[in-house]
């Protein structure tokens, strides 16, 4: 019987389109807006007796209504998340890259008991986005990148450039 082989299709590995100090600059901005975001003093919103059971929970969680701060607060975190989102997109040369795949499934619950607090769902969900910014910033000098930045570029000027050296002296003059 004849074995059926399996080939492996090697997934290529994105690469930055920007500059890593830009890249690291934004980065940094996103994470600090997110600290920002994490520290907002919302109120609790408890959850009714029911579990919820879904895909997302915060769409299982949806037919609850929610103060106007807790409205606030999920929509920042929304606009931060889908900004967050877009950037690792337009970042990188493949748009649906594995760093904005990660990104959009790291904090995210499956399942959840009753009487959560929603709000802490959602500071819970930006603690681990923060997380991943965080630990993508590390490791920014690692990413293969398309622009060679200006350090090197003035490196591997200084190393192809000759040497040359003047003498001023009296005795080269006769």
């Amino acid at each position: 019987m004849a074995k059926k082989t399996i080939s492996q299709v090697a997934v290529p590995k994105a690469r930055l389109i920007i500059s890593k100090t830009k890249f690291s600059q934004y980065l940094n901005e996103r994470i600090a807006e997110g600290h920002i975001l994490l520290e907002k003093d919302v109120s609790l919103q408890m959850q009714p007796q029911d579990s919820y059971y879904g895909y997302s929970v915060r769409n299982a969680m949806s037919p609850v209504r929610f103060t106007d701060e807790q409205e606030t607060f999920i929509s920042e975190f929304h606009k931060w998340t889908d900004y967050n989102c877009e950037l690792l997109k337009q970042s990188f040369d493949i748009g649906n890259n594995e760093y904005q795949a990660k990104y959009v499934r790291c904090g995210q619950s499956l399942v959840i008991s009753s009487n959560d607090d929603i709000i802490r769902l959602y500071k819970e969900e930006l603690k681990d986005k923060i997380y991943f910014l965080d630990s993508l910033l590390a490791k920014v000098e690692l990413l293969p990148c398309t622009i060679i930045e200006q350090e090197e570029k003035l490196e591997e000027l200084k190393k192809k450039q000759p040497l040359l050296f003047i003498s001023h002296s009296s005795a080269d003059e006769e």
